[in-house]
């Protein structure tokens, strides 16, 4: 690849990873209700984990994007809930994000539509088991009971989950492949 066609084809991924990331913000600006887990991270760590050549860039940016997203909506919109500024917080989170783009290594490796809806129902189920298997190791006695409680109480957070998911995928992986057809410059050589 030509350094004009890396160039071109890097500033598209992280202009459409920046800008898919301040969506996370538009519910908090707009006072939307109902929209907990409706959230394009997974989708970007799908996306980054498909499209970044270097395995580091993969793993960076959706981790980038979730943490710089995370220090506006947590000092900002959510400061309630913590005591001073929130640096770092929900670790289980960035651990289901960092598994999620593993997840789309293995299944993105070659990008089409219905590998990209089985990765996107995938990752929503391994955010849901990661984040509440470490809710219910937190929050929850430690037994079969606590368990069931705690999975079935995460239950109505993972339609937003799933439909997010599916549809900042569809998004992102869409608005890509209109734009490598429409610039053949973008386009990634397998190499």
């Amino acid at each position: 690849m030509t350094d004009k066609k890396i160039s071109a084809r890097w500033g598209l991924l992280v202009l459409i990873v920046f800008l898919v990331t301040l969506s996370r913000l538009v519910p908090y600006l707009l006072d939307i209700e109902d929209t907990f887990n409706f959230s394009p991270l997974a989708a970007i760590a799908l996306f980054g984990g498909a499209y970044f050549m270097k395995r580091s860039n993969a793993i960076l940016f959706p981790l980038l994007a979730l943490w710089i997203s995370n220090l506006v909506l947590d000092n900002v919109f959510l400061s309630e809930f913590y005591e001073g500024f929130a640096f770092f917080v929900n670790w289980e989170v960035y651990l289901a994000i960092f598994a999620i783009i593993g997840l789309a290594f293995f299944i993105l490796k070659k990008v089409t539509l219905p590998r990209v809806i089985g990765a996107s129902l995938g990752a929503s189920i391994l955010f849901f088991f990661v984040t509440n298997f470490v809710m219910w190791l937190t929050y929850y006695p430690v037994t079969y009971a606590g368990f069931v409680e705690c999975f079935t109480l995460a239950i109505p957070f993972f339609r937003n989950t799933l439909t997010s998911d599916l549809f900042f995928s569809l998004v992102l992986f869409g608005s890509y492949e209109l734009a490598t057809r429409r610039y053949p410059v973008l386009r990634m050589e397998k190499v």
